[in-house]
């Protein structure tokens, strides 16, 4: 379950990158809100004068909202970076999503894109889905998905019989 959250290998699939992100923004914002409300003081009454009260309750759930959103911005870098994965991208873009304002329309774009059918050089696709092949037309599809299989393996990114299956299903066996 923690690979989901916070591993920066492999790709990630669109249904799973928005669970990613509705779930740390229900955290995030969710948790200070009822430790707030569960933890202040209900029927308490406080002079209108005494300007100076400084509720602890508030304090200690800024505090708990900023421990969650600096986790959480750890665990989204890293399901956009594999996200950027699952459509042939660098990970690198994922540091688009640190600077505010653009970090909602990198959010949005790429929870629209599909994932790249087949096999791409950051692993085998989520989905299962293979590329369409037409026998003798795009051969040379086949033979690329063949080469970034075989180099997922030798770099130990698949094990052996994750390896055969894939094999197995481009050669259509």
């Amino acid at each position: 379950m923690l690979s989901l959250f916070f591993s920066f290998k492999g790709r990630l699939r669109r249904r799973s990158y928005w669970g990613v992100l509705l779930s740390w923004q229900a955290i995030r914002i969710g948790m200070p809100i009822l430790w707030y409300a569960l933890t202040s003081m209900p029927g308490a009454e406080f002079d209108i004068e005494d300007t100076t009260y400084e509720d602890p309750a508030f304090y200690e759930a800024t505090n708990l909202y900023l421990v969650l959103s600096a986790i959480a911005a750890i665990s989204m870098v890293s399901a956009t970076w594999r996200r950027l994965h699952d459509i042939n991208a660098s990970g690198f873009w994922a540091i688009l999503s640190l600077i505010p304002v653009i970090d909602f329309f990198t959010m949005v774009i790429l929870g629209c894109i599909d994932s790249q059918p087949g096999t791409n050089r950051y692993g085998v696709n989520p989905k299962g889905q293979a590329s369409f092949y037409i026998p003798g037309a795009n051969e040379e599809v086949r033979t690329k998905e063949l080469l970034d299989l075989a180099a997922l393996y030798e770099k130990g990114y698949l094990s052996k019989e994750e390896f055969e299956t894939q094999k197995a299903k481009l050669l259509g066996e």
